[in-house]
């Protein structure tokens, strides 16, 4: 296998099987679709299969617009998201996946080298996607992204779904226009989000994630009318500016997750900001997928609910 590695990228077709899309088309043409659109951006292509890999090449050689001399086949043999970062680490290349490869990396047997490299040098090297209507594929060349955590807490009897997001610098574009976006997708009807910094189980919740989340500031914003009412996020910084953009971005992309709906992720004119939502909803859908059917922080005030 020859292989360009700055126009080379590797995929998991089990992942892209099992992704949620807007469409009814088979399962294995998602993984046609992904191969179309990332040959037709250049880049040559390494498939990680396991159980399903006759039917993905039988899929890739019946469709006339994919190269098959640029699409090369890997066994993963079991997971298939160690086997996508192997692959990925081995030659140095891009890698497709939705997946939070830093816990991937930490969780499962990689070698150290495997490891340093998805925690260093391959966090700059993941391209996130989705799919759109009729099954078209979308991704996002690499570019950089707020910290983003979805904790699961307890709100009195309830479980609740937080985003959390953390402000490195103020001045950054998502920053400076989060507390636009939060007007314009919340506050037009009267919402206005109230600031709270004291929520005991929201500290510990923090506190266990460690690093930057339980060793910096943070503050709690909730909507407590209007049509998004109850909804709650959070901002983590060093300075009080930095999390309340913060706090003010996760609010923003909370709202659009739940009031927009995921079409809003597929917008390929804020490429920031559909990065921003990807990554949120992945981390909500495993933990919904471990935890049960929940929302993230979609609970209503008493005040709302009468």
């Amino acid at each position: 296998m020859v292989v360009d590695t700055l126009r080379t990228c590797v995929l998991s077709s089990s992942e892209l099987a099992r992704s949620i899309a807007l469409d009814e088309h088979p399962e294995l043409h998602r993984v046609a679709s992904a191969v179309r659109e990332l040959q037709r951006q250049g880049f040559q292509v390494i498939l990680v299969s396991g159980s399903d890999l006759d039917g993905v090449r039988a899929c890739i050689g019946e469709d006339a617009a994919i190269d098959r001399r640029r699409v090369f086949h890997v066994d993963a043999k079991s997971d298939h998201d160690v086997g996508l970062l192997r692959v990925a680490e081995e030659y140095e290349c891009h890698y497709v996946t939705n997946v939070d490869c830093i816990s991937v990396a930490k969780a499962q047997a990689l070698s150290d080298q495997q490891r340093t490299w998805i925690q260093s040098v391959g966090r700059s090297l993941q391209m996130r996607y989705s799919f759109g209507p009729e099954g078209r594929f979308a991704v996002w060349l690499p570019m950089a992204i707020p910290e983003v955590r979805v904790l699961r807490t307890e709100r009195g009897q309830r479980t609740e779904y937080l985003l959390c997001v953390h402000c490195a610098d103020a001045s950054d574009g998502l920053f400076r226009s989060a507390a636009g976006l939060l007007i314009e997708l919340a506050c037009g009807d009267g919402d206005r989000p109230m600031a709270c910094e004291k929520d005991p189980t929201l500290k510990a919740a923090l506190k266990a994630c460690g690093g930057i989340w339980a060793s910096e500031p943070w503050q709690l914003l909730c909507l407590g009318s209007g049509s998004a009412a109850g909804l709650r996020a959070v901002g983590v910084g060093s300075n009080l500016q930095k999390r309340g953009r913060a706090a003010q971005l996760a609010l923003a992309a909370t709202v659009a997750l739940h009031c927009q709906g995921p079409e809003l992720a597929a917008n390929p004119e804020q490429k920031a900001w559909s990065a921003l939502l990807l990554e949120a909803r992945s981390q909500a859908e495993r933990l919904l997928a471990s935890n049960g059917q929940a929302s993230i922080a979609r609970e209503r005030t008493a005040e709302a609910t009468g």
